[in-house]
């Protein structure tokens, strides 16, 4: 005879694949699911631990117990898309917060990855992305403003940083983008609305123009629970 917290993780698993429970709804709480079952809260919590484990639940601070959006399969690695046309692509709806932009001068570690000196001035500008309204990933980019020295006036909310560039005259033609994985620290936890310790995609990107100067240098963490990444290769034979 199968177990009762398996018998209960198999009835919500199909409640949520028939939409009963749909995606970013707030299940009952343990309480709850235990008088309608008639189970101990315990049967109840490693029923839903198995979810869980399976992708189908998230338990999110101050929310409590969550059906998981589908993963945002995303061509970000390979492309050079911006996050509104990739969100667009897959019917969500994007939404920027500004969180700080502003001129500061480059210390010897952002001189080194931009290739500027110590001292130059760069924009610093970081940006909360949301898609449906989820927080989705932090971007925190920096640009030289000896190349865009007019980006403090740009609505970056509303403008995104790559069609900003167009505007300029200077777009971005090549990108080239390392991938770490890392798990989140509180900051970050609080920003992306998930638990310390939830694993973080990190992307670090260097944006060139056609004279092959860094024009961006950003990092960018999303949220390891919201978000696929594609990677396509070739292969060629001698």
């Amino acid at each position: 005879m199968k177990s009762l917290y398996l018998s209960i993780r198999d009835e919500l698993r199909s409640l949520i694949a028939d939409g009963t429970y749909k995606e970013k709804e707030v299940l009952p709480s343990e309480e709850q699911f235990a008088e309608l079952y008639g189970v101990s809260r315990p049967t109840i919590r490693r029923a839903i631990d198995l979810l869980v484990e399976e992708g189908c639940l998230e338990r999110r601070p101050r929310r409590g117990v969550i059906v998981r959006s589908r993963k945002i399969e995303q061509a970000f690695a390979t492309s050079i898309l911006s996050f509104n046309d990739e969100m667009y692509r897959h019917g969500k709806v994007p939404r920027t917060k500004v969180i700080l932009g502003r001129v500061v001068a480059a210390d010897e570690s952002m001189a080194k990855k931009m290739g500027l000196t110590r001292g130059d001035e760069v924009f610093k500008l970081v940006r909360l992305r949301y898609a449906d309204e989820l927080p989705n990933v932090l971007v925190d980019s920096l640009v030289p403003m000896e190349l865009y020295p007019s980006i403090g006036s740009a609505n970056f909310e509303v403008t995104s940083l790559y069609d900003y560039f167009h505007e300029c005259g200077n777009p971005v033609t090549c990108v080239r983008r390392r991938l770490r994985v890392e798990r989140s620290d509180a900051h970050m936890a609080t920003l992306l609305d998930m638990n310390e310790g939830d694993p973080l995609f990190l992307f670090n990107t260097s944006a060139t123009d056609r004279s092959g100067r860094i024009v961006e240098y950003s990092v960018a963490s999303y949220r390891g629970a919201s978000n696929a990444f594609d990677f396509t290769e070739g292969l060629s034979y001698a």
